[in-house]
């Protein structure tokens, strides 16, 4: 919250605040997670009518960044979404079906809220920088594909394993 001077890690305060007061008021209404994607997750919350503008969108990556097609629920269809976070300038249109393509950049996060709900948020929005998590070097992901694969193979899953150490492999470890 406060940050970590001595590690160099500035104060989240603003990024925090922001959401928690997004959580508050929109996430509401049936949830759907995605996790079909290697370094992207994303869930959405279809909204209720008891909340006013309720139902939103988040994609967290730790990787390339990229898109995911993701449904907010039919209620939604035809309403504007917009990035909280400031870093995607685009706007996604919700389909008939509830749907909408949805991004993030690379090593971040991107909330998506209704267009009028940004207008009624209280606050300041944070940095777009905020939002942007540390990139590891490629020696450090590869250290840590390699220790995720072994806790996995710890913990029977081979299959994982496998794939988790392969990646490593491939990305310059041994």
């Amino acid at each position: 919250y406060y940050g970590i001077g001595h590690d160099g890690i500035a104060p989240k305060k603003e990024m925090l605040e922001a959401l928690l007061r997004v959580r508050r008021q929109y996430a509401y209404g049936r949830q759907r997670d995605y996790f079909d994607q290697p370094r992207t997750i994303g869930w959405t919350r279809s909204g209720d009518e008891r909340h006013p503008h309720s139902g939103l969108a988040v994609l967290v990556d730790n990787g390339a960044g990229g898109g995911q097609r993701m449904k907010v629920g039919t209620a939604q269809a035809g309403r504007t979404f917009v990035d909280l976070t400031g870093q995607r300038p685009e706007k996604v249109l919700i389909s008939g079906d509830g749907q909408g393509e949805f991004t993030v950049e690379p090593f971040s996060l991107s909330v998506w809220i209704r267009e009028e709900a940004l207008r009624e948020l209280p606050g300041k929005a944070p940095d777009p920088k905020a939002w942007v998590f540390p990139r590891p070097s490629p020696r450090e992901d590869v250290a840590e594909l390699r220790k995720a694969g072994e806790e996995t193979r710890e913990h029977g899953d081979d299959k994982n394993a496998d794939f988790l150490l392969g990646l490593a492999e491939q990305r310059g470890g041994s």
